[in-house]
């Protein structure tokens, strides 16, 4: 099976971790790989970018085309050689219009419409080509180590508690006013709000999890977020608002608080979180729910082959 990826280029990182675990996944399955990563902020360039999907095609064998995201959805349907399968992520079908967008163009054309959470799959009302099916988490890459050892390898001092905060600040979606109005009712100087910064590399993300006391997250909308699995995977207590799957994926487990959109509520679930002990059993709930990598993939490798058949 030969299959090639068309996913975004997030520079100067390239393409996004969890997508570099999916193929590396799909390699130890011994399934070829080929990449092919497109870079823009509209849609037109990713339609300018199906050219280059064509002469890709013309070169090699490919199987079939996953494509990740709307926009790289849009570079990979302007051919006819191969099938198309379509991951959306969260931010894209969510939002109203790049779901219309998704449902006239790419959902029409694609075989297969894969979707990261049980809220975003019931947007789309043909059950014959949707799959939920979330990315899978490398446990190999996220895990729990003392916070001395993070916190020194970051360069961070000693006796704050951290906030980390789920992306950065400036993404409308993930509705920083409320971190900050949480903070201003905490207000407490030993408490900082750190921004998930996307200057940090894929090798130091674990250290930050570890480093970090608390992660927050206060969007508007989410599919199923990486973040809130990795923390989980790290024994990291959790405060999120109830998007996507959080409050399916972190159940009743001790350490992760739901919270409503009152920044009252949200300092009050901080309070909480960041007087959990430390026998969290976060990483055990991700592990029960088979939501790591391999486990993942197989039910990709799956879909692959009910498209091929």
């Amino acid at each position: 099976m030969k299959i090639l990826i068309v996913a975004k280029d997030n520079k100067p990182f390239g393409i996004s971790p969890f997508i570099k675990d999916h193929i590396k996944s799909l390699q130890s399955k011994k399934i070829h790989v080929d990449v092919l990563s497109v870079e823009g902020s509209h849609v037109f360039d990713y339609i300018r970018h199906a050219a280059k999907v064509n002469r890709f095609l013309k070169k090699n064998k490919v199987d079939l085309i996953h494509a990740f995201f709307v926009y790289s959805g849009m570079t990979a349907i302007f051919q006819k050689k191969v099938p198309v399968l379509i991951t959306f992520i969260g931010s894209d079908f969510n939002r109203r219009e790049l779901r219309i967008l998704s449902k006239i163009s790419i959902c029409q054309k694609a075989e297969k419409c894969i979707f990261v959470s049980d809220q975003m799959a019931s947007l789309y009302k043909n059950d014959t080509k949707k799959k939920v099916i979330c990315f899978g988490i490398d446990f190999n890459r996220f895990y729990p180590m003392e916070k001395n050892i993070a916190r020194k390898y970051l360069g961070w001092k000693p006796g704050k508690k951290i906030i980390l905060f789920a992306s950065t600040f400036h993404r409308p979606e993930k509705n920083a006013r409320l971190a900050f109005d949480a903070m201003s009712e905490l207000n407490d100087s030993s408490i900082e709000l750190v921004e998930f910064k996307k200057e940090y590399k894929p090798e130091e993300i674990n250290f930050l999890y570890n480093a970090s006391d608390l992660l927050l997250m206060t969007s508007r909308f989410e599919g199923s977020p990486q973040v809130v699995k990795e923390a989980m995977a790290c024994n990291l207590p959790i405060v999120s608002t109830d998007v996507g799957d959080v409050k399916q994926v972190v159940g009743k487990c001790d350490g992760a608080f739901i919270t409503s959109n009152n920044s009252h509520d949200v300092a009050d679930k901080i309070r909480n979180a960041l007087t959990c002990g430390e026998n969290l059993k976060l990483r055990e709930r991700i592990v029960s729910l088979k939501l790591d990598l391999e486990s993942i993939t197989e039910k990709i490798i799956n879909v692959y082959l009910q498209v091929l058949s």
